[in-house]
Formats: structure tokens, sequence, C-alpha cells
């Protein structure tokens, strides 16, 4: 195995150099923490529960017994030919069971995670909670038309893909909300030790960011692809180059990592902040990336940056994530849940020449500018 050195060397005749993470910043580890969705073994439970918290009203019960008994009626209107009269007459509306079936599975299947065994728990838990209401229709009706007592679970079950039929939002925003509850808090890959980068081109120096950089542009990116001759680009990927005491864990910064105009010059304000001690710009879907369950999306979710600050007051430091968006919306779905660790996530966006706080409901809050960032740091102080 080649010396330290040698490595360093060689990296740097295939045109590349390391821009080496930095061990003097506090509270910096190798490790992030990041959050997994709930294991198969947990989602039983979620099922069960997402299930008993169905809200079923008495209408929505009526007309999901009305369905699996097959009372349900609309209005067929029919015109005289002769005299063009019109009259109404009331139709029975026949269920077809097996398409009712297939309809509350198909919504059922679309729910993130959700396995056949999630299928049969949420279809018998909600036909259990209707079972009397079946029973007290049936026993209503006359001799002659009553089904048999020995179908009652039947018909509850298809009161239940009744219900998930008319309630199939609702209930996947409960299911949603209880995976993201019950999210697993786990360790990320180590950080790369370098990030590499053509050594033709400078990129701009930070004195927090934990690279000691500002990660390059999407310009920058696409022309760094061009320069990278066939040696840079077979080393340019998440890899661990060993040498003869041990080894380098390196990756290219690419557009994962990259950086637009907006998170630039927050980058860049970072970077002036007297509060704060460092920060990282948290590449999406890295295996050591900081990266979040979101209770109304099936995907994971990537903050922008990874922020050690200082809070007001003398409190203790903290480690904060801050996300820059052009869409509030989005902000505002993103932010309904605070994540297991790091607290409350801040959504940022430009306005004019400042920046303002995204609130919960997707509101412009707090306005600073890009020099003065105190407004961001008592928001993480109050949350």
């Amino acid at each position: 195995l080649p010396r330290e050195q040698e490595l360093l060397q060689s990296l740097a005749h295939c045109g590349l150099r390391l821009y080496r993470r930095s061990a003097k910043f506090a509270a910096l580890t190798a490790n992030f923490q990041r959050e997994e969705r709930p294991m198969l073994d947990s989602m039983a439970r979620i099922s069960l529960l997402a299930a008993q918290s169905l809200p079923i009203d008495d209408a929505l019960t009526n007309h999901a017994v009305k369905t699996a008994l097959n009372l349900l009626r609309e209005k067929e209107v029919h015109t005289e030919l002769t005299s063009s009269s019109k009259r109404e007459e009331d139709v029975e509306i026949v269920t077809d069971r097996n398409a009712l079936y297939r309809d509350a599975t198909a919504l059922l299947r679309q729910i993130p995670q959700v396995e056949e065994e999630d299928v049969r728990i949420i279809i018998g838990t909600l036909a259990e909670s209707l079972s009397p209401a079946i029973t007290q229709a049936l026993e209503a009706q006359t001799a002659e038309s009553r089904p048999e007592q020995k179908d009652a679970l039947r018909l509850a079950r298809d009161a239940a893909c009744s219900v998930i039929r008319r309630q199939s939002q609702a209930l996947l925003e409960i299911m949603q909300a209880l995976v993201a509850e019950h999210a697993v808090l786990v360790e990320a890959d180590p950080l790369p030790d370098a990030m590499l980068f053509p050594n033709s081109m400078a990129l701009s120096q930070s004195r927090k960011n934990i690279y000691g950089v500002i990660p390059p542009s999407d310009e920058e990116i696409s022309t760094a692809r061009n320069l990278r001759g066939i040696d840079a680009q077979s080393l340019s990927t998440d890899r661990t180059l060993p040498y003869d005491s041990g080894h380098l864990r390196t990756a290219p910064f690419d557009g994962r990592s990259s950086t637009n105009g907006e998170e630039r010059d927050f980058a860049q304000a970072l970077d002036r902040a007297d509060f704060v001690v460092w920060w990282h710009r948290n590449p999406d879907q890295k295996p050591w990336s900081v990266r979040l369950v979101r209770a109304e999306h099936r995907n994971y979710f990537y903050p922008d940056f990874v922020v050690f600050l200082e809070s007001n007051a003398g409190g203790p430091p903290m480690t904060r994530l801050i996300e820059t968006k052009e869409s509030t919306k989005d902000a505002s779905r993103k932010s309904r849940r605070v994540p297991k660790v790091y607290g409350k996530v801040l959504f940022v966006t430009k306005d004019q020449q400042r920046l303002r706080i995204v609130n919960d409901d997707g509101s412009l809050g707090d306005s600073f500018d890009w020099d003065e960032m105190q407004p961001l740091r008592n928001w993480m102080s109050m949350t």
C-alpha cells in the first residue's frame, strides 16, 4: 500500500485536490444522526392505530352499511315520449363486492410501506368497528330480505371497504403521521474525510464550513465534469482509499452537494454570522447525510444545511437544520412535524433583497438581511 503522502500525490497528479474535513470544530462528530421509517414489524401496530384513529361519523357509517346490504338507492328520471312528462323512480344500486374490495386494497397499497398484512389489519379493524351497525341493520330487516347472520362478517368487511374508498385521503394522512411519529433514529455513515474537486478550479474559501470551502455552484459542477480526465473521473466517486497506515474516505463535490445562487448567498451569510460555529451543506441522498421522515410524503427530506450555533442568553450551543425554499407551500408541508433530533427545521425564503422566515402555515414571518441574521438565532433559541 502507498504511504499517505504518496496517495495524496497520486490524486494531485490526476488533477484532483482534497478538501479535508476540519478537526478543530466543537461538537463535529464523524457521524450525523438520521431518521429511518419504522421497520415492518412496527407497521402492524401503526396500521392498527391508523384504522382505530380514522374518524367515522354516523353519516359515513350509514352509507357504508347501506353499501354492504345493497340498500343504496338513487333517483332515475324517466321521460314519457308521447307527453314529454318526466317522472322519478327510486332504483336499487347493487354493490359489486369484488370491485369494492379491489378499490379499497388498491387505495391502501398506495400508502408508503403498506404491505398485504397491513391491508388485512386495516380492513379487519374497520370491519370490527362497523360490526354492531351491520348487526343492527340486519335485525331491522324483514325475515324475507334479511341476509343470514353468518354473512355478517363478510358484510362488515364490505362496509369497511366502503369507508376506505370514501376516506382514503384521511387514512393516508393518519398513516403518514404515525409513520413519522414512529421514525427510528439511527447513525448515518461516517462523513467523508475529504471532498474532491479539480485542482484547476479554485473554490471560495470558508472559515466555518467543515471542509473549508463554499461548495461549488451548479455551473462550476458542470464545468468540472468537462475538466476531469479518465483517471480523475474514476476517482471522483464515493470511495475509501487505503494507504499503509489507514484509509481515506473521499467523495466528489457533485450535483447533490452543489449550491444554487440563493444557497450560496446564504452559506456566505452563515460564514459571517458571529453566532455560527460551523456549518455543513447537507447533500441529498448520501449515506452520510442527515435525513428526516416526512409526515406527508413517502420521500425522505434532506435539509440544505446543518448548522452548529451559539444560542441566546448563554444557553448551550446546538446543532440545527435549515432549509432554503422558493416554495412556501412545500415548506409548510415539510414543517408539519418536529424531527426526533436537531429540533424544529427552520425554513427561510428570499423576499426581494431580504430573507424571511417561513411560518408553519406557509405565511412569511420575521425578515432579516444577509449581514444581520440575529432573527435566525432568536427563532432557533425559541424553538
